[in-house]
């Protein structure tokens, strides 16, 4: 049987917690810091705060999935247009 090669861990905190000024304190530790934040309001608030206590090293990767609402979505594929039309009382 042959050994996989497994990466080392990549760590990560969840966002959601962070609004705690001594959970925000943990990623400060980290050379470049990857937002995988909501794209609304409040997750373009929370971009803005943490990338003004870190600096030009938080990098926003909600570009990535600018068409869904979050990250979530995205991995789900449930598009926001989808959605939009559904309340507008479109059938896909």
């Amino acid at each position: 049987m042959e050994n996989a090669k497994q990466s080392p861990p990549v760590p990560s905190v969840s966002f959601a917690e962070l609004w705690h000024n001594a959970r925000l304190q943990v990623i400060g530790s980290y050379k470049e810091k990857y937002c995988y934040l909501d794209n609304d309001k409040g997750g373009t608030s929370a971009y803005q705060e943490i990338q003004k206590k870190y600096g030009s090293n938080v990098l926003d990767r909600s570009i990535h999935y600018n068409e869904y609402k979050d990250l979530n979505d995205y991995l789900c594929g449930k598009k926001l247009l989808l959605k939009k039309q559904m309340r507008k009382g479109f059938k896909p």
